[in-house]
């Protein structure tokens, strides 16, 4: 990969859920979710806190075209 596409990389991670792939903010997500971590824990262990606490509140932010979805 060159390394320009390494820039890309996270956001092809977050858009690619419909492929199985999901970001570690988006797996902590699920499993609040599933109840089997508190937010607590989540935030605590979060790649982008702040992301996850907006995510929480039913914000999320596509980071491939920096717009709420």
């Amino acid at each position: 990969m060159r390394k320009a596409g390494w820039k890309k990389l996270p956001a092809a991670i977050e858009t690619g859920v419909d492929d199985g792939m999901q970001n570690f903010n988006q797996a902590l997500y699920n499993l609040v979710k599933e109840r089997k971590i508190t937010e607590k824990e989540a935030l605590a262990k979060a790649t982008n806190p702040q992301a996850l606490e907006m995510n929480f509140k039913g914000i999320f932010l596509d980071e491939a075209r920096r717009i709420l979805t």
